[in-house]
């Protein structure tokens, strides 16, 4: 496993909000709430963002534009659309996920960010 990562969760179903909170603490990383990361979006490592959710997805394109870097996980039961896709996820995971795709789509999107570091 990587070095333990900030990773803001961006999860509107607050049942599945804690379960990858919960699960990223057990992988090792530190994760947060994306409304507790919204003042702290420089000091993250990795975001974990649910596509369809309008608010948080508005959040990202900002801290996008902050941080291009910045790698990206959309975890959701639908496809996400093109607007969605300009985001540039390095992962897309689809409800219900194994809890094994979902460690190594943040090992991946975490070593990408270092390579590019």
């Amino acid at each position: 496993m990587s070095r333990a990562a900030r990773i803001a969760v961006c999860e509107p179903h607050p049942e599945l909000r804690a379960l990858l909170l919960r699960t990223l603490e057990h992988l090792g990383h530190t994760p947060v709430s994306c409304r507790a990361a919204g003042a702290h979006g420089g000091e993250i490592d990795a975001l974990i963002l649910n596509p369809k959710d309008g608010p948080m997805l508005e959040w990202a394109r900002a801290l996008r534009q902050e941080s291009p870097e910045l790698p990206i996980v959309y975890v959701s039961t639908l496809a996400p659309d093109d607007s969605a896709l300009e985001l540039g996820p390095v992962a897309v995971i689809t409800k219900p996920f194994r809890i094994a795709e979902l460690e190594r789509a943040v090992e991946s999107a975490l070593a990408l960010a270092r390579a590019a570091a």
